[in-house]
C-alpha cells in the first residue's frame, strides 16, 4: 500500500539549505580602479572628436588662468623668479586711488555703452 506524500510546500523544513562550495572561477576578483571603465566604440569616437577641444582648453585657457592666479600672489618681473608675497598685491590695488576711478570708468562703459 502506498502512503500519500505531503506536498513540498506544506512540509516542515527545519534544515538549512546546503551551500555549494565556491569554485575558483566564481570567486570575486579584486579589480583595479579603471577596470570597470569600459567604453564602447561610440563613446571612444566621441572622446577622439572632443579631445582637441579639451587639450586646447587646458593649454590655452585653464593653464594661463591658473598661472596668472598664482602670479597674482607673487612679486614677479621677467628677469627674477617669482617671490611669494600673498595678498599684498590685492591690498595695494584696493588702496590705490586709480583703481576706484578705473573701476568706475569700466562700469560706466558697461552700463551706458
Amino acid at each position: 500500500m502506498q502512503t500519500k506524500r505531503e506536498p513540498e510546500a506544506t512540509q516542515n523544513r527545519t534544515s538549512t539549505t546546503r551551500q555549494q562550495p565556491m569554485l575558483a572561477s566564481t570567486t570575486p576578483r579584486r579589480k583595479g580602479f579603471l577596470s570597470n571603465f569600459r567604453l564602447d566604440e561610440e563613446s571612444r569616437a566621441g572622446l577622439v572628436f572632443v579631445s582637441p577641444f579639451i587639450i586646447g582648453f587646458l593649454v590655452f585657457t585653464a593653464g594661463p588662468l591658473l598661472a596668472s592666479l598664482y602670479l597674482s600672489f607673487t612679486s614677479y618681473d621677467v628677469i627674477n623668479p617669482p617671490f611669494w608675497i600673498g595678498l599684498q598685491n590685492y591690498q595695494q590695488m584696493l588702496t590705490d586711488e586709480r583703481f576706484a576711478k578705473t573701476l568706475y570708468n569700466t562700469l560706466y562703459f558697461v552700463v551706458f555703452a
